[in-house]
């Protein structure tokens, strides 16, 4: 199955950025090395974690189907000497394992066919049987059978999965040196395939992907960050040659971030579209790794957007370090050899730190130029997005921890072991990973080498990779072929306003968007403008809605409009008499306040009525935005403003909640959300008219 979608594996909704950062938090399972210094080709998410993720539930990272897991009734036990007796130490074995295909999307007008990928995601550590017959609140996944299986299964007709449905629930484990067991996940994605030449061809699809597949902004090392300001705004942006810090690293800054910004960190500069500001904190650092705070600009056309497929900062390691070497260089660093122990394995652990994962390693993160890496520099190392981000994009091509168990007899010596001196954890700890392991009766069944040598990815950068922007973030081009007269700094404005915040805003559904904007056409039309409602009423329209001029149609004659015989206006409304005979009693207005039906008339994008909803607007203003509400009851004419006009149809948005007629029924829909956004059905045909065409663009 083709990807499509892709989801954290707990569905956290940060950035792909942040989301890098929180693996810091992990007690251990770093990528790609453990806290042993030993090769690890995943990421763990535990108690560490915890504090930060809902991780009730695992969920699949991607479409795909399901090709084989393992469910036992009860956790396995692992027979460790602890303090000199004796202690059974559960370990969950628990895994799935999904298959995927990545392939970038068709190019519109070619008929070639682009490359393709096949990955598979591995999720270890899950719950038993047993919690899911206890308890049945417990939601089970929907590819298990009605038992445990206490093995492996191979699926002769893999089971479709999508993105963000349940793969399991995270199970315990407990380490040989832990005193409790804790809840552990273990997540991988790899690939069997020519990853070198896919990555290759990528890259050329993706020149002719059209701009909007480029939802990563290129921040390279050098980018002046401009400190903060007071007074820095639309009115006065920072000036980008001004002396300050430059940063130490490239950052790839996701699209999603940028547009999740509150408008008071964006500045779109006044004389035009050809630099727009951004207001970072912590995100660039210098060339000390110290954190940046500041402005940075980008140049509209010349600083670089890239696509996902163009795999930027990707680089592959091809791997043959020995875990004797890794483990003899990180035991030295540590002072635990005896001197008889460095003469023994001195050269190993020369070659340990030779090797090709901690040679590429310390090129980025050798905080201390000393050659080691110690666990706290990887972990200090991941809280740092520049640094987290190139760690995530090594490729790393080695042996799968899930194969050849007998690969561990070679630490054997180092460890002590021998069958005349038993080192009895070490060979307890063997015989968990041989309890572990997988590989061989998993691999030649669904196309996965049986040498078990596969490409390894960053499980949360390869998703992050592909989430940069949100699927249902809507672009400048979609938004003017729905306004085709719209000014693109008002472009601007609305989607800077709900891009960020589409779920927050009940705008997280094309049906939801299509309804919004159709609303908004219908009531403004294509210049996408706040405009003041207009009472140009005859004295026949009059009578036609208004109880008052019905029951007194000589007022009716001198307010409305006075045409001539070839239809010309030639005598204007008295729209404040209108506001004051027939608004004044309507919208929340005030008794004892004549002018409010005229002062609060229609305004905005979606024509806000009445004193009540300003008064309302400028109440809840603080709920959603920062800064100081607009007194829009003293100054009406504020609704108006670009920033405003788009506001105040959230507001309304949210406080009349129109969406809640959203049926799923399309245009059969738009009757019930135009009597809340309209007050009856006036202009109804144009609100429909307008659907079909927003819906034909917001697909």
């Amino acid at each position: 199955m083709d990807v499509t979608n892709w989801s954290h594996p707990f569905k956290d909704q940060s950035h792909p950025l942040s989301q890098l950062t929180q693996l810091a938090h992990a007690s251990a399972g770093y990528y790609p090395l453990g806290r042993n210094a030993l090769w690890h080709g995943g990421v763990h998410f535990d108690s560490g974690t915890a504090a930060l993720l809902d991780q009730s539930a695992v969920y699949c990272v991607a479409d795909g189907e399901v090709v084989a897991y393992r469910i036992d009734e009860h956790l396995p036990t692992t027979p460790y000497v602890d303090d000199d007796h004796c202690v059974a130490k559960p370990f969950s074995r628990n895994f799935v394992l999904v298959r995927h295909r990545l392939r970038p999307p068709d190019i519109e007008g070619r008929s070639q066919t682009p490359p393709s990928l096949t990955l598979y995601s591995l999720y270890m550590h899950l719950q038993d049987w047993m919690f899911y017959r206890d308890d049945s609140t417990h939601v089970r996944p929907g590819f298990w059978p009605e038992k445990a299986t206490d093995g492996v299964v191979v699926l002769q007709a893999p089971v479709a999965i999508k993105a963000a449905e349940l793969i399991g629930h995270i199970g315990l484990y407990q380490c040989g040196d832990a005193k409790v067991p804790e809840k552990k996940l273990h997540l991988e994605i790899f690939s069997g395939d020519d990853v070198e030449g896919f990555i290759d061809a990528s890259r050329i699809w993706a020149q002719q992907l059209p701009a909007s597949e480029r939802t990563w902004l290129k921040l390279v090392a050098g980018t002046a960050v401009i400190p903060h300001q007071e007074g820095f705004g639309v009115a006065q942006s920072p000036v980008s040659d001004a002396p300050g810090p430059v940063s130490g690293a490239d950052l790839l800054v996701p699209q999603v971030l940028l547009d999740s910004l509150p408008a008071e960190r964006k500045i779109t500069n006044a004389s035009g579209k050809a630099c727009r500001w951004y207001r970072l904190d912590g995100l660039l650092m210098d060339t000390d790794n110290h954190p940046l705070d500041g402005w940075v600009c980008e140049h509209v056309g010349v600083t670089p957007w890239v696509s996902a497929w163009s795999w930027e900062g990707y680089a592959i390691v091809y791997s043959v370090d020995s875990s004797l070497g890794a483990l003899a260089a990180f035991w030295r660093d540590l002072g635990r050899f005896s001197e008889a122990q460095l003469v023994r394995f001195g050269r190993v652990a020369d070659e340990g730190n030779k090797g090709r994962i901690k040679s590429r390693l310390y090129d980025i993160i050798d905080r201390n130029r000393d050659g080691k890496i110690t666990a706290t520099e990887l972990q200090a190392a991941i809280r740092r997005p520049a640094h987290a981000q190139t760690i995530s994009r090594l490729i790393i091509h080695t042996e799968s921890e899930w194969s050849r168990p007998i690969k561990w007899d070679g630490l054997d010596e180092m460890l002590g072991h021998s069958g005349v001196t038993p080192h009895l954890n070490w060979l307890a700890e063997k015989q968990r990973i041989n309890a572990l392991c997988w590989w061989e009766e998993v691999a030649p069944k669904v196309g996965l080498p049986v040498n078990g040598a596969v490409y390894h990815f960053h499980p949360v950068g390869l998703v992050g990779q592909f989430c940069a922007a949100n699927p249902l973030a809507i672009t400048p081009a979609q938004l003017k072929q729905i306004f085709p007269l719209a000014d693109d700094a008002d472009i601007d404005v609305v989607l800077n306003e709900i891009n960020g915040r589409l779920a927050e805003f009940k705008l997280d559904t094309r049906l939801r968007q299509r309804h919004f904007f159709a609303q908004i056409k219908g009531e403004v039309g294509a210049y996408m403008k706040g405009v003041t409602e207009s009472w140009e009423y005859s004295p026949a329209v009059l009578k036609s809605f208004s109880a008052y001029y019905r029951a007194r149609p000589l007022e009716a004659e001198q307010d409305g409009h006075l045409k001539d015989a070839s239809g010309r206006i030639v005598r204007r409304a008295n729209q404040k008499e209108i506001g004051r005979k027939h608004f004044q009693r309507l919208n929340g207005n005030r008794i004892g306040h004549p002018s409010d039906g005229y002062n609060f008339r229609g305004r905005g994008l979606i024509q806000i009525t009445g004193h009540e909803k300003y008064q309302g607007y400028m109440r809840d203003y603080n709920k959603y935005w920062g800064g100081d509400a607009p007194d829009t009851v003293k100054c009406p004419e504020l609704v108006n403003s670009s920033l405003n006009s788009i506001r105040s149809a959230i507001w309304f948005w949210l406080y009349k909640a129109p969406y809640s007629e959203d049926y799923g029924r399309g245009i059969l829909d738009v009757n019930g959300v135009t009597r809340i956004v309209n007050g009856g059905l006036t202009g109804l045909v144009e609100r429909q008219t307008a659907y079909v065409l927003v819906e034909r663009v917001l697909k």
